[in-house]
């Protein structure tokens, strides 16, 4: 199941190879964060440039959401897998069919 790891918003890219090191290869099949491709003017000229499409955000796709939550804990940087009342929340089913829509 997909779950959502909240990071510091602009650190996505290292925030994934951190914790990539941090949480063991079996609690986690891919972390990853949606890009989309835009421009933006720099000096006055159109750059292209990737940005991630929910800054702040990873996620996660693993069976194991708590022990992913232990190492992320054991780590200095800010980052934590979503709950609500003390459960994680997975993405709903009809999330991941849209997101396979879109980005495959």
């Amino acid at each position: 199941m997909w779950y959502v790891i909240q990071v510091i918003n602009g650190r996505e890219d290292v925030m994934r190879e951190r914790i990539e090191r941090v949480v063991p290869a079996g609690a986690m099949q891919e972390l990853f964060y949606p890009q989309f491709q835009t421009e933006i003017k720099v000096h006055g000229e159109w750059v292209n440039t990737t940005k991630p499409l929910f800054p702040g955000y990873l996620i996660c796709d693993t069976a194991d959401p708590r022990t992913v939550q232990q190492y992320l804990l054991r780590m200095d940087d800010f980052a934590r897998v979503l709950s609500q009342d003390g459960q994680f929340v997975p993405l709903a089913k009809e999330e991941v069919q849209l997101y396979w829509r879109l980005y495959a």
